[in-house]
C-alpha cells in the first residue's frame, strides 16, 4: 500500500489522495439546505447502499491510520524546529 522511501515521498503520496464522493454525504448535502430535514425520503435500498458505503469508508480510514502510525519514525536532519531547542 505505502511505497516510499524518504518524507517527502510520503508527503506526496499523502498528498496525491484525491476527494471521495460518498453517496450518504451526497444525499445530505442534497437535501438539508432546501428542506430543512435531516433524513432524505430515498428507497431503502438506496439508503442501506449510502451507509455501507459509509461505514466501509470509515473502516479503511482506520486501517489506514494504523497503518501510518505503525511507521517507523523519520529523523528530518534539515527541519527546523526551534520551538524545541534548548
Amino acid at each position: 500500500m505505502f511505497h516510499f522511501t524518504s518524507p517527502s515521498d510520503l508527503a506526496e503520496c499523502l498528498g496525491s489522495v484525491g476527494e471521495v464522493h460518498l453517496k450518504g454525504l451526497e444525499l445530505l448535502r442534497q437535501l438539508r439546505p432546501t428542506s430543512g430535514e435531516w433524513f432524505p425520503q430515498v428507497s431503502a435500498p438506496v439508503l442501506a447502499e449510502a451507509t455501507a458505503e459509509i461505514v466501509a469508508y470509515t473502516r479503511e480510514c482506520s486501517l489506514t491510520a494504523s497503518r501510518v502510525q505503525s511507521l517507523p519514525p523519520v529523523i528530518l536532519p534539515d527541519l527546523p524546529c526551534e520551538e524545541f531547542c534548548l
